[in-house]
């Protein structure tokens, strides 16, 4: 394979690795406010 295209590669790939890290963070901490709302919810 050639070396500029593996490292064009490799690069888009620590893009993608790191949005996919913020994702998660930010679904964890929507998942988070939710279930505090959820708790806070009065019952009955």
């Amino acid at each position: 394979m050639d070396p500029e295209l593996l490292e064009r590669i490799t690069a888009r790939r620590a893009e993608l690795d790191e949005l996919e890290e913020q994702l998660a963070k930010q679904l964890a901490e929507e998942a988070n406010v939710v279930i505090c709302r959820v708790d806070d919810t009065p019952e009955g």
